[in-house]
């Protein structure tokens, strides 16, 4: 092992380690999910967040079901990039409710519902400042770079929380060195270094999160191919490396009626099952029409894994597409 993949397997361990905390920490609660449950920590919300109501409605849907042997976290984006800053009638693209407007949203969701995981997407180390202290863990977009990965990182430090960082755009082996890019620039960011330039310690663990990449070719209703495979790479360059999945973007429209859509949802919700992927994202929409892009309803995506899983926390293992590529 050399010391690159030392400094790999340490992040591991801190993820290990930090699972067995008292269960009021956040790091604690969303580490215990990723490494001691039997199934994957499924994160799951709207595109974009617009209002108490469109996430009180998922979290009600959510709890109401008694999926008791799934953990399910709600995933908040207050700041959603998009990939057309302008739209086609040439009006500014929306990119969401902004700091203002989801930090009493937060608030009060923590105060009804203390017990539920949030997830949030940062782009801004400031914003992390303001709503660190409701979040549980974070992820970074597939869109920011190495140096907003290093200040939300830093920032995150500050608030003993997670970070999720997306893959960016690029497929392959050069793709696979640019996610470990990515997670080297936020490991670098979690670590106290001494006077040698030698990690003396890691004070938060970071975990890859692929949500696919773009089709070389258009392929009829796919907009990103998914990359859940890479995992194996991963464990080749880190044996034991927690990884998750976002399956919110393969889809061209993720609407239920849309049979092409709901079969690619479904097909890479068993294939992140069969991977045996930590962490599964996927955006789900209540009857709140959204801004942005349209989830799949919340009552099929949890039928769905009512209808994958099973009561004692096992895949339904007729139901595995394990490794296969999906189009």
């Amino acid at each position: 092992m050399n010391g690159r993949e030392e400094v790999f397997h340490r992040n591991t361990m801190l993820a290990a380690e930090t699972a067995v905390e008292p269960k009021d920490s956040h790091a604690g609660r969303v580490a215990h999910a990723l490494t001691l449950n039997p199934l994957p920590l499924f994160v799951i919300g709207p595109c974009a967040a617009q209002s108490h109501e469109q996430l009180e409605e998922i979290i009600t849907e959510t709890e109401t079901r008694k999926l008791d042997h799934l953990t399910i976290a709600i995933r908040i984006c207050h700041d959603k990039p998009r990939s057309h800053a302008i739209t086609v009638d040439g009006k500014v693209a929306w990119e969401g409710i902004g700091l203002a407007q989801i930090t009493p949203i937060l608030r009060q969701i923590k105060k009804e519902h203390p017990e539920t995981l949030i997830f949030a997407e940062i782009r801004d180390p400031d914003d992390l400042q303001v709503i660190g202290k409701f979040l549980d863990a974070l992820w970074i977009g597939s869109r920011e770079g190495f140096e907003t990965i290093r200040l939300v990182t830093e920032t995150a430090v500050k608030h003993h929380l997670p970070v999720f960082i997306k893959n960016g755009p690029l497929d392959g082996k050069i793709g696979i060195e640019n996610m470990m890019q990515r997670l080297e620039q936020g490991i670098r960011a979690a670590a106290k270094i001494d006077n040698d330039g030698k990690i003396v310690k890691l004070e938060t663990f970071v975990v890859p999160l692929l949500r696919g990449t773009p089709p070389q070719k258009p392929v009829d209703g796919v907009r990103n191919i998914s990359n859940f495979e890479w995992i194996r790479e991963l464990h080749k360059l880190c044996p034991g490396i927690l990884a998750g999945g976002d399956i919110g973007h393969l889809a061209l429209s993720k609407g239920v009626d849309d049979p092409t859509a709901f079969r690619i949802t479904h097909a890479a919700l068993e294939q992140a099952l069969g991977l045996k992927l930590n962490l599964i994202m996927a955006e789900v929409t209540g009857s709140v029409p959204s801004k942005t892009d349209t989830g799949v309803p919340i009552h099929a995506f949890l039928d769905l894994l009512a209808h994958l899983t099973n009561q004692t926390g096992q895949v339904r293992k007729s139901m595995l597409v394990t490794g296969k590529k999906l189009v």
